[in-house]
């Protein structure tokens, strides 16, 4: 399984080989609720990659913060998927400003004793405000599913907002 992972990454992160300048980096922080565990908060921070003009890797690590905190704690590596235009065009023009993001991916938790993966995810972003060129961009309303095979349980996952702040590819860099 380690094998097959590692293949799948590596794969994935030779295609902003062929994509031109699209290879930004954001980190960002926001909200999280998993609406299986109704009385905890979880904050949400991490990372997107921008892999092509319109696709990015996501690695977002997850923790509760209320009741315990830290006690569960999540990582879920994904694929976002911009759908009503380019993110980024790999110049200083800046891609679709406002967009519709499509994310799936692996949950790997330490619910089941180990950090092991625990489950996929698919959500949906409706409205997302702002672009790498910018310099930060706002994701908003993100909702979803994930499905856990250990307890063969779905869950529905909501964020509030998320909010990015790049450090590759804003307008920093093509000044």
């Amino acid at each position: 399984m380690k094998k097959i992972i590692v293949i799948l990454l590596l794969a994935v992160m030779t295609v902003p080989l062929f994509a031109g300048d699209t290879f930004d980096i954001s980190l960002g922080f926001g909200h999280y609720t998993d609406f299986r565990k109704a009385n905890t908060l979880s904050l949400c921070y991490g990372s997107t990659i921008g892999l092509t003009k319109r696709l990015e890797l996501t690695v977002a690590g997850v923790s509760e913060v209320t009741p315990d905190p830290f006690s569960v704690n999540k990582l879920q590596i994904g694929m976002s998927f911009a759908l009503m235009g380019e993110r980024s065009t790999g110049s200083r023009v800046a891609g679709s400003s406002i967009n519709t993001l499509v994310n799936a991916g692996v949950i790997v938790s330490s619910e089941n004793g180990g950090f092991l993966p625990s489950g996929a995810f698919l959500t949906v972003t409706p409205v997302t405000i702002g672009t790498p060129i910018h310099g930060r961009r706002e994701r908003a309303f993100e909702m979803g599913a994930a499905y856990n095979w250990y307890d063969n349980s779905f869950s529905f996952i909501f964020s509030f907002l998320k909010l990015d702040y790049y450090i590759r590819g804003s307008w920093h860099d093509y000044t």
